[in-house]
C-alpha cells in the first residue's frame, strides 16, 4: 500500500493512502445529481461521500487516541478532530493523491 504524509494550512500532518479503483467508486457514487431542463436542480449525498474519502483515505497522523475500528477505518472520533476547513482540504489532496491513470512513484 502506498502512502504519503501531507501537512494541512493548520500544520495537521495527516498520512494517506492510495486507495483500490473499487474504493474510488464507491465514494464518487455516493454523490447524485438531478437534473430538470439541462439545469441542476438537486444534489444529495456530498456529506456521506465527504466522510468515505476521509476514512478510507486516512491512514495515521497526529490525530489524539487515533484508532481503527474493526472495519480497518478510522473510528469517528479521528474524523471529528478536524475541522471543516481542514476536511475540505484534506479531500482534496486524498483524491489528488488517487492520480488515476498516471504512474506513482515507489515508496
Amino acid at each position: 500500500m502506498n502512502k504519503k504524509t501531507v501537512k494541512l494550512t493548520t500544520g495537521k500532518s495527516v498520512d494517506i493512502r492510495e486507495m483500490s479503483l473499487d474504493e474510488m467508486d464507491l465514494c464518487k457514487d455516493m454523490v447524485v445529481i438531478r437534473y430538470h431542463d439541462d439545469d441542476t436542480y438537486s444534489t444529495t449525498g456530498l456529506s456521506k461521500a465527504k466522510t468515505a474519502w476521509l476514512r478510507r483515505g486516512i491512514v495515521g497522523g497526529n490525530f489524539k487516541g487515533f484508532k481503527l475500528g474493526s472495519d480497518g477505518f478510522p473510528i469517528d472520533s479521528v474524523l471529528t478532530q478536524l475541522s471543516e476547513d481542514e476536511g475540505m482540504e484534506l479531500l482534496n489532496h486524498i483524491r489528488d493523491y488517487q492520480n488515476v491513470g498516471e504512474e506513482k512513484p515507489s515508496h
